[in-house]
């Protein structure tokens, strides 16, 4: 296993220690969850950088990097509907588009390919991570009154479901032949 699949998993194990710092009544959670944030996000960017640099990139990184991705934010998501921050609705949607992709990079791995992240991906996984920071500093720094939390919160996961759903378009146009059904 090599450094950037080590740091990949890193970003892995710390799923747990955000979702119990987040679920905590620690009085300083929001803080520790938006340190915990930053670190993961340094090490998405770290892996990347450490797996060009010494030419580690591998099929199993390619697959893992953005899975992981997936978890943290997805874990992230249900957390704050589990806080009352956001609506369950949105966070389904963009669970599907998730799965959706997964599926598509597992039939993609069945027939022996891989489909990295993409451009659009990597824009709405950074879009995100970017939400998530923003919903943490408000809720550490309280920045304003519930309702504008309310409206910031409810108009950025809108716009984070739309970009999410852009990005799905464009991996499904540019690997419709891993799409099962397009098979038979």
């Amino acid at each position: 296993m090599n450094l950037a699949t080590k740091v990949t998993l890193g970003r892995i194990l710390l799923i747990p220690v955000l979702v119990a710092v987040l679920l905590s009544n620690f009085e300083w959670k929001w803080f520790c969850s938006l340190d915990i944030l930053i670190l993961a996000s340094l090490s998405d960017w770290f892996d990347g950088k450490i797996a060009r640099k010494k030419f580690q990139v591998t099929e199993f990184g390619k697959f893992l990097d953005p899975l992981a991705d997936k978890i943290f934010v997805l874990s992230v998501f249900l957390c704050f509907i589990e806080l009352k921050i956001l609506n369950a609705v949105p966070v389904i949607l963009i669970i599907a588009r998730e799965f959706f992709i997964t599926a598509l990079r597992f039939d993609a791995v069945l027939n022996k390919e891989v489909i990295p992240a993409n451009n659009f991906g990597k824009v709405k996984t950074s879009l995100q991570m970017f939400y998530i920071s923003l919903v943490l500093a408000f809720c550490h720094y309280n920045l304003g009154s519930w309702w504008i939390f309310s409206i910031f919160v409810n108009t950025g996961i809108w716009i984070v479901v739309a970009i999410s759903i852009i990005s799905l378009v464009s991996y499904v146009t540019q690997n419709k032949n891993f799409l099962s059904f397009s098979r038979h």
